[in-house]
């Protein structure tokens, strides 16, 4: 299984860290999510990769069944999960089914979210993302990484 770090990330406007880890297998399915609140509070869920979802105590979490994906909310790293996991064209339009993570509160939940391939070159892509009464245009560089995602997160430099 292939760890993907999430970093650690810093939300200064409410004065918390959290850090964190997501496994993944060689497909960007996701096995197990690690999430850690300054050290007080942890989150921890395992899943087999096709849409079972199991508690730190193995219980089944029924709720979240046939969810592949997640997406926590504190960053866009979990976004290139879905776009690196399927193959994508122009013009696509994907409803997925996330386990989705909810910072500072470390609970989780449930979610639908549309994915739609609006472009694709060599170098980029660019989503449109809607979740309940949010939407926004992602942009991805070739590798499938979150490079813009307006009014929330925006890279500041490019890998070498």
């Amino acid at each position: 299984m292939a760890s993907l770090p999430i970093l650690s990330v810093f939300l200064m406007t409410i004065s918390i860290c959290t850090t964190g880890y997501i496994g993944c297998d060689a497909s960007y399915r996701v096995k197990r999510v690690y999430l850690d609140l300054d050290r007080e509070k942890t989150l921890q869920l395992f899943s087999d990769g096709e849409g079972n979802w199991f508690d730190n105590a193995k219980h089944p979490l029924p709720q979240l069944d046939g969810c592949i994906d997640i997406d926590i909310t504190a960053t866009p790293f979990t976004n290139t999960l879905p776009i690196r996991r399927l193959a994508w064209q122009a013009g696509q339009k994907r409803t997925l089914s996330m386990v989705y993570f909810h910072i500072p509160e470390l609970t989780f939940e449930r979610a639908e979210q549309e994915y739609t391939c609006v472009e694709q070159t060599d170098s980029s892509s660019m989503f449109q993302f809607t979740q309940t009464d949010f939407t926004a245009r992602i942009t991805f560089d070739s590798y499938g990484f979150v490079r813009d995602y307006p009014a929330l997160f925006r890279r500041l430099s490019s890998f070498s």
